[in-house]
């Protein structure tokens, strides 16, 4: 158990480090994976928001995901919590 544990503070370490590089990589045609601005993190600009616009927003941000657990999975760097 504190295997599994040490694995998924890991990778969720990882994760919080790569969200700049992975923000810098988001296609910019996408409304709703653009950089957000505002308090509490920002929101997207709904204004510019189309009901087309969620399902490939929503399929960019999921191959974005699963990039970055193919990374993450496919390290060959000893774990560790130092970035």
């Amino acid at each position: 158990m504190q295997r599994r544990t040490f694995l998924l503070a890991s990778a969720a370490l990882t994760a919080i480090s790569t969200v700049g590089p992975m923000q810098a990589a988001v296609r910019k045609d996408f409304p709703l994976l653009a950089p957000w601005k505002g308090p509490h993190g920002g929101v997207p600009d709904f204004t510019k928001v189309k009901l087309a616009d969620f399902r490939p927003a929503l399929m960019e941000g999921i191959a974005l995901h699963r990039a970055e657990i193919r990374k993450i999975a496919g390290a060959k760097a000893k774990p560790s919590f130092e970035i």
